[in-house]
């Protein structure tokens, strides 16, 4: 949802004249099974269903051995970096956010696996730098198996994580992660029509936010918004070549939008474009669930800057960026 003003649940846009901006809700199966360091789950496990409330699951996922394989890979990190905060005060504060992320994201793995996962023993951890290369890493294996698990649910639910995961990363590191490589955009028509449209709102909001900040007297702000303001229009364009390509009429930018309230200070902007990318952030990742196996990358990458950019204008970090049902 897109807000403007004091109050941060008053949309910047209505409803009516945004097409697509909300989260498209996917259930995901999936129950647990053997695995090195994971006990086995018990019949009639759970997935969350589009309200975040958890309902009984009746088949196995395809994924479920690459869910898992991600569960002990956040114990032992969890584990690890625990133990060096327990150690050294700068490394409990520099990796707070991380263990948080570390502690919601396993939480979640071991509800929807029906899995207790058992970190690996280790007598001492790595050091700091070791271990955030560790944590870089498994950030990549994240992003990477959102492409390549068979299930869309649980690619959605993975590529939310990584999204989470990277921003935590970022706050320990005091760095940027890498941009992720990206394909073209893939999904069924409808999925890509509806990602088509929201960009085609996000681009007029952001000309609504750019023409309520002053270059001269925000220039850092006017930047921020002047390049998200290129991303999204990069995208839409991307969008529209790969439908023109299917032999689809992409879909049209409405003549105008009904803004509601527009900002009228720096903050009130910055909160607008925040919410906006946490906006965004849903609607990509509703099509990485849309997408087929290996073809998901344009829409991991793109969940994953849209989660970036909404902690950048002032958005609160969260474990599960896209996919707020996850908690």
């Amino acid at each position: 949802m897109l807000v403007a003003g004091s109050d941060p649940r008053r949309p910047l846009l209505s409803r009516r004249t945004v097409i697509g901006l909300g989260a498209l809700s996917t259930t995901v199966l999936l129950v647990g099974c053997d695995a090195a360091g994971l006990n086995p789950a018990e019949p009639g496990t759970t997935s969350p269903s589009s309200d975040g409330s958890i309902g009984e699951t009746a088949a196995s996922s395809p994924d479920r051995l690459t869910l898992l394989a991600l569960a002990e890979e956040t114990a032992n990190l969890r584990t690890q970096f625990g133990e060096l905060a327990r150690r050294r005060a700068e490394a409990r504060r520099s990796s707070r956010a991380l263990r948080r992320t570390h502690d919601a994201q396993l939480a979640a793995l071991q509800q929807l696996a029906g899995t207790t996962a058992s970190p690996t023993p280790s007598p001492r951890p790595p050091g700091w730098q070791r271990l955030l290369a560790a944590e870089l890493d498994h950030f990549l294996r994240l992003a990477s198996a959102a492409d390549d698990v068979e299930d869309g649910g649980v690619a959605r639910v993975i590529a939310s994580m990584a999204a989470g995961q990277g921003i935590a990363w970022e706050t320990a590191a005091a760095k940027s992660v890498t941009p992720l490589d990206a394909g073209p955009p893939a999904g069924d028509q409808d999925a890509l029509q509806e990602v088509l449209a929201a960009e085609h709102a996000a681009i007029y909001v952001y000309g609504v936010l750019g023409g309520r900040t002053s270059q001269s007297g925000q220039p850092t702000l006017f930047e921020e918004l002047q390049a998200s303001y290129l991303v999204h229009r990069a995208r839409r364009d991307a969008l529209t070549q790969v439908l023109r390509r299917q032999g689809v009429a992409p879909v049209a930018a409405e003549p105008a939008y009904d803004v509601a309230r527009p900002p009228s200070t720096p903050a009130q902007v910055r909160a607008g474009a925040a919410a906006l990318e946490e906006a965004a952030a849903q609607q990509y990742a509703a099509l990485v669930a849309a997408a087929p196996t290996s073809s998901r990358s344009w829409a991991v990458a793109a969940l994953v800057d849209a989660a970036h950019r909404a902690v950048a204008f002032g958005g609160a970090s969260a474990p599960f960026p896209g996919a707020p049902e996850l908690g």
